[in-house]
C-alpha cells in the first residue's frame, strides 16, 4: 500500500495534474480530497518511467496498468544499480585499489538485502542513493549540490535530514577559509527543498509538520488506526532487533557486514572525518528507528528496511578490511550473504506474511530463528517451483477477497518472484520474453567480463 501510494501520486502527477490518490488508501486533506502521507521524491522520480510505459503499452498492446506499475518498480533497480557505481567511485577516491573497490561494491550489491530491495518498491532507495551522493559531492567539496542532493533525500522522507550533520563534519575537510562559503552554499541548496516540504504539508493538510512522522490512521489498513504516536519503542530492544535478532537482524541477512564493523577504528585513522560523519549518520539512524514502533518495517520486509539509507556506509569500512586483512574469510561471508540474498529475491514476500496472517499473530518471527523469513524463503522457493507446473491455475488480475484467496490463486506469491514469468499472464508471447531475458543476460555477461579484464590490468 505504501508504494501504491506514491505510485498514485506519479499517475496523478502525469494524468491529472493533482497531488490527489484514491480515497480507500488517502488521508483526506484540508479540501475534502485525499492525499499520500509520504513525500514527493520518488513520485517526481519515477514520472520519467511512467511517461515511458505509454508506449511500451501501445508496441506491446497490454493493459496500461501492467505497464505503468512495472515501470514505476523499475525506478529502485536503476537507482541500486547507481548506488554501486557511486561507492565504486567513492572508493577509487578515496585511494582503495581498483580490487579492493569491487570486491566491496559487488559486497554490497550482491551480498545484502539491498539486492532484494532493487525489486522491491521502497522510498528508502532513492533515500540511500541521494544520502551517498550528497557524501560523494561534499567529499570533492561541491557543497551546493551536496545540499541538493541531501535536498532531494529530504522530500523523499523527512527522517534523510538526519544526514544534515554529517555535511558539516566533511566540511572541516577543507580550510577555514571556504568553510563559510560552504555553508552557504548548504543552507541555499537546502532551503529550496525546504519550502517544498513544508508547502506540501500545507498544501494537503494545512500544517507544515505533519507528515509521515506523524501518528494519523489512514485509509483501510491504517499502521497507527488509533492516531497515536508511532514512537516510543524501547530503543535497546529496537537496536538488538535492527543487528542481531534472527528473523530481522542485519547481521543475519549481510553477514559480511561483521567485518566492516571491526574495521571501524581501522578506517577512522586513514580518513577520519569521512568515518566520523559515516558513523554519525549510521549512530542517527539506527537511534531513530530503534525507537521507532514499526522498527522491524513489517512482515514484508526482507531484514531491516529501515537501515537500507545507511547500508552502503558500512562498506567504506569494509574496503578498509580488505585492504589490510587475508580475503578468506569475506569470501566465506560474501557467499553466505549471496545465498541468502537468492532465497530472498526468489520468492515474494507476501506469501510468508499471508502464510503467517493464516496461522495467527502468535507467532514471533523475530526472535524465534525457525521462524525467521531467510530460512522460510528457501522453503517457499522449493513450494513455488513446484507450482510451475501448474501455472494455469493462477491469475494476477484479482483483488482477492482474503489472504486465505492470495495463497490460492494469487500468480505473484505461488510462482518465483520475476517479472518474465508473470509476463505470461498479461497476454505478452514467450517468444518476446525469451529475447528480453537473452538480451540481459548476454549485457551482463559482456559487462562482468570488461570487469574482470579491468581488474587484470590494474593489478
Amino acid at each position: 500500500m505504501d508504494a501504491e501510494l506514491r505510485y498514485q501520486v506519479t499517475k496523478s502527477i502525469v494524468n491529472k495534474g493533482t497531488l490527489t490518490v484514491s480515497e480507500d488508501i488517502g488521508i483526506p486533506g484540508k479540501d475534502g480530497r485525499y492525499y499520500s502521507f509520504y513525500g514527493l521524491g520518488q513520485s517526481i522520480l519515477a514520472i520519467p518511467l511512467y511517461l515511458l510505459s505509454k508506449p511500451i503499452t501501445g508496441i506491446l498492446r497490454t493493459d496500461p496498468k501492467y505497464a505503468s506499475e512495472f515501470m514505476f518498480s523499475f525506478l529502485n533497480i536503476l537507482l541500486v544499480s547507481l548506488i554501486c557505481v557511486l561507492l565504486f567511485k567513492f572508493l577509487l577516491l578515496l585511494g582503495y585499489s581498483y580490487k579492493v573497490s569491487l570486491s566491496s561494491t559487488l559486497a554490497l550489491g550482491l551480498s545484502t538485502p539491498l539486492w532484494f530491495y532493487a525489486k522491491y518498491p521502497t522510498d528508502l532507495v532513492p533515500i540511500a542513493f541521494f544520502i551517498l551522493l550528497s557524501f560523494f559531492l561534499a567529499y570533492k567539496g561541491r557543497f551546493f549540490l551536496s545540499a541538493l542532493s541531501l535536498g532531494f533525500a529530504i522530500i523523499t522522507r523527512e527522517h534523510a535530514i538526519l544526514a544534515l550533520p554529517s555535511l558539516f563534519v566533511l566540511l572541516t575537510i577543507f580550510p577555514k577559509e571556504r568553510r563559510m562559503r560552504y555553508t552557504m552554499n548548504i543552507i541555499l541548496g537546502l532551503l529550496p527543498f525546504a519550502m517544498i516540504a513544508f508547502g506540501y504539508n500545507y498544501y494537503r493538510y494545512g500544517n507544515i509538520f505533519l507528515s509521515s512522522a506523524s501518528g494519523f490512521p489512514y485509509g483501510g489498513g491504517a499502521v497507527w488506526g488509533n492516531g497515536g504516536s508511532p514512537w516510543g519503542n524501547f530503543i535497546p530492544y529496537g537496536i538488538y532487533g535492527l543487528f542481531l535478532s534472527p528473523g530481522k537482524g542485519l547481521l543475519f541477512y549481510a553477514p559480511v557486514v561483521l567485518l566492516a564493523l571491526i574495521s571501524i577504528s581501522k578506517f577512522l585513522k586513514t580518513h577520519k572525518r569521512l568515518g566520523i560523519a559515516s558513523l554519525l549518520v549510521i549512530v542517527f539512524y539506527v537511534i531513530m528507528f530503534s525507537f521507532h514502533r514499526g522498527w522491524s518495517g513489517g512482515r514484508y520486509s526482507f531484514g531491516p528496511r529501515f537501515l537500507i539509507p545507511i547500508l552502503p556506509f558500512f562498506f567504506f569500512f569494509l574496503a578498509d578490511y580488505l585492504s589490510k586483512q587475508k580475503r578468506t574469510l569475506f569470501y566465506s561471508l560474501f557467499f553466505l550473504g549471496l545465498v541468502i540474498q537468492i532465497g530472498g529475491i526468489s520468492v515474494n514476500p507476501q506469501r510468508y506474511a499471508y502464510k503467517l496472517a493464516k496461522a495467527g499473530d502468535e507467532i514471533d518471527v523475530i526472535n524465534f530463528p525457525q521462524y525467521s523469513p531467510i530460512i522460510r524463503q528457501f522453503e517457499n522457493l522449493k513450494e513455488v517451483i513446484e507450482n510451475y507446473s501448474r501455472r494455469n491455475q493462477f491469475t494476477i488480475k484479482g483483488p482477492f477477497s482474503d489472504f486465505i484467496a492470495c495463497l490460492q490463486y494469487q500468480a505473484t506469491v505461488n510462482l518465483p518472484w520475476f517479472w518474465w514469468i508473470y509476463i505470461y499472464y498479461i497476454g505478452i508471447p514467450g517468444s518476446v520474453s525469451l529475447i528480453i531475458v537473452l538480451l540481459l543476460l548476454s549485457l551482463v555477461c559482456f559487462l562482468f567480463m570488461k570487469l574482470m579484464l579491468s581488474v587484470e590490468r590494474r593489478t
